[in-house]
């Protein structure tokens, strides 16, 4: 007979080799587990690395305006003013005379801008000096209006770039929301190339805020300006040239800058 000594050793050597044989299924599939190449995934939230960390207000030499977080450059014609930001400089030290530029913005800190503002130059005419050469004070009297009717209505024509943050819109979305600025009520858009880069083209006609607003500009003698606004998205931006005018030739005037237009 077997008794309960023998029957006990003999399930604890059957558990023993059970646990051993376990044992060493699972070392090798873990080991056959570290080896697997799981497929690696592409994170879609990243950063555009294409798209500059820091803004550019641009700047001017040799009468072309030069902007590097757009990457595009503009010739001013001669006899017209420009404004545009500048970089402050701040003293590196209290007692010394040097200067550090200040850091520029973040892109991502930038919601909307004018990098650049084009208007006719306008030549200072005094009026003893006119009537002294010339025995009239007729030159000085076209220049006079002309400088009251630019303080009050602004310049009969000029150019102007504009930024704005797009964050998620399209451009279509971003112009008739934001109506420009100056409610120019734009029509369907039309396309263009400038510069090999495809421009939405927008035409429209400056109004005023409200009826009385409007009644009170005809009344001072103000004159709306027709848009014409340039379009395009770059680097998360709506960048738009527009172009204010009058007649049709101080429109040829702005498209001339226009299409000095290049990027880089």
């Amino acid at each position: 007979m077997i008794n309960n000594k023998q029957v006990k050793k003999h399930f604890t050597i059957q558990r023993t080799l059970l646990f051993l044989l376990i044992g060493s299924l699972l070392f090798a599939a873990g080991k056959n587990f570290t080896m697997l190449e799981w497929p690696t995934f592409a994170d879609t939230t990243a950063p555009n690395e294409d798209i500059p960390e820091y803004f550019d207000y641009g700047m001017i030499s040799d009468s072309t305006y030069c902007n590097n977080f757009f990457k595009f450059r503009i010739t001013i014609t001669k006899g017209y003013e420009t404004a545009y930001k500048k970089y402050e400089n701040i003293s590196a030290t209290v007692k010394e005379n040097d200067s550090v530029l200040v850091r520029q913005p973040l892109a991502s800190d930038i919601i909307d801008h004018e990098l650049l503002v084009v208007t006719p130059g306008l030549i200072k005419v005094d009026w003893r000096k006119a009537l002294k050469e010339t025995g009239s004070i007729k030159a000085w009297i076209e220049y006079d209006k002309i400088r009251r009717d630019k303080d009050l209505f602004g310049p009969e024509h000029c150019l102007i770039i504009r930024a704005h943050r797009l964050t998620n819109q399209s451009l279509d979305n971003y112009i008739h929301q934001f109506s420009n600025m100056h409610n120019p009520g734009y029509g369907e858009s039309q396309t263009k190339i400038i510069a090999d880069k495809t421009f939405n083209v927008y035409e429209g006609l400056e109004v005023q805020n409200s009826p009385e607003a409007s009644t009170m500009f005809r009344l001072l003698g103000g004159e709306n300006k027709q848009i014409t606004t340039y379009l395009i998205e770059q680097n998360d931006f709506a960048l738009s040239i527009n172009l204010f005018y009058k007649t049709e030739a101080q429109k040829i005037k702005l498209l001339k800058m226009v299409q000095t237009i290049t990027f880089h």
